[in-house]
């Protein structure tokens, strides 16, 4: 196995390349990303330390999906915000 680090490929294609055309592939590559995501990717949002230490412990437990996006805020808006609907 080969170890894979994202900036020193982003260096390598850089110079392969040049920089105006790895950020056109890239952004290019990420608009359909972005556009594709809302078919597969399935978002929760929440807030609070308890809502990080469950997602925390989904996804060391091997519970978390492929699919599945965890957003989770610890900013004292959402965390009112989250503890208000609740």
């Amino acid at each position: 196995p080969e170890f894979f680090f994202a900036p020193g490929h982003i260096q390598t294609r850089s110079a392969e390349i040049g920089a105006a055309e790895l950020m056109l592939q890239m952004g290019t590559a990420y608009v359909a990303f972005r556009q594709d995501a809302p078919r597969w990717l399935r978002l929760t949002h929440s807030a609070g330390p308890s809502a990080v230490e469950k997602a925390y412990r989904e996804v060391l437990a091997g519970r978390s999906t492929p699919d599945s996006g965890q957003i989770v805020s610890m900013h004292a808006a959402a965390v009112a915000a989250q503890t208000a609907a609740n």
